[in-house]
């Protein structure tokens, strides 16, 4: 998720770790986090211009990949997609916190969650969730190499891609038929439904 525009969403001293801000958009968020970096989301995840600020190498990159290869389950493109995915994560981490060297106390359950709810609206649904599923191994990594006491990722929760007309129309037929109404009510109800997703569609 790379973008040449981008608020910084968090505002670290590594040295001290201080509670999460709640953000105005996540009200009486029951995920409070501490210690925790402070941070301030932005309302899009996205990656900021190099020219503004340059990450360094990621040590954790490096040793996800070192994790990955001694599975040897995995073949060399699988392994590919998951550092390439791993490292756009901690890219945009690391230009956010404006860290060079992003740690595995920075990579906290409240930054997952706001990487995951706001995604850029421009990436396609099936690279999201191939990001989340990578993200998912990295949190399992990370709490089983003993870098992190607990997965800041085992709540990741794959996107949905949105229902077309058609998809809604037939299972609201479903729905209708498993209610055993007759056949003349059915087409009823779906006339209605289709003229109002034509009437929508328009005025949208």
């Amino acid at each position: 998720m790379h973008s040449d525009n981008q608020n910084t969403f968090v505002n670290q001293t590594a040295s001290r770790p201080a509670a999460v801000n709640q953000p105005s958009h996540f009200p009486n968020n029951p995920h409070r986090l501490s210690p925790s970096p402070t941070i301030t989301l932005s309302s899009t995840v996205t990656t900021p211009s190099p020219r503004f600020f340059k990450p360094a190498s990621q040590p954790l990159v490096e040793k996800f990949r070192s994790h990955l290869i001694a599975k040897k389950s995995l073949n060399p493109s699988s392994i590919k997609n998951y550092l390439s995915d791993i490292n756009q994560f901690l890219t945009w981490l690391s230009q956010s916190l404006q860290e060079p060297i992003i740690k595995p106390q920075h990579i906290t359950a409240a930054v997952i969650k706001h990487y995951q709810q706001h995604p850029d609206p421009t990436t396609p649904i099936t690279t999201i969730n191939r990001r989340l599923s990578s993200l998912r191994r990295f949190g399992h990594f990370l709490l089983t190499s003993g870098l992190t006491d607990t997965n800041p990722c085992s709540q990741i929760i794959s996107l949905t891609p949105p229902s077309t007309q058609t998809q809604v129309i037939n299972q609201f037929k479903h729905f209708l038929n498993s209610e055993q109404l007759s056949p003349s009510t059915v087409k009823n109800y779906l006339s209605d439904l289709n003229q109002y997703l034509l009437w929508a569609t328009k005025t949208s």
